[in-house]
């Protein structure tokens, strides 16, 4: 949940700056209101998709103890 409140703030941000830019100017508010249109629908989809990954990663998830995981962990880095 960690990734998706920072999308959050991310996406806070990105309205805020959008906001910004349109008192700029009506030339460069119209390039830029594409761009930020474009970027917050990509980020938007992202975070769907950061979500759907995060609910099956919970499904597949296995807890192992703490001497399990080093191991494992030892033996991915030496490539076995």
């Amino acid at each position: 949940m960690l990734i998706i409140k920072n999308i959050d703030s991310i996406l806070s941000s990105m309205a805020t700056m959008k906001a910004e830019e349109k008192g700029k100017g009506n030339n460069t508010a119209n390039v830029s209101n594409e761009r930020w249109s474009g970027a917050i629908s990509n980020l938007t989809e992202t975070t769907a998709n950061l979500e759907s990954l995060q609910k099956l990663l919970l499904k597949k998830a296995v807890f192992v103890d703490g001497d399990s995981f080093a191991r494992a962990q030892n033996l991915l880095l030496m490539g076995v």
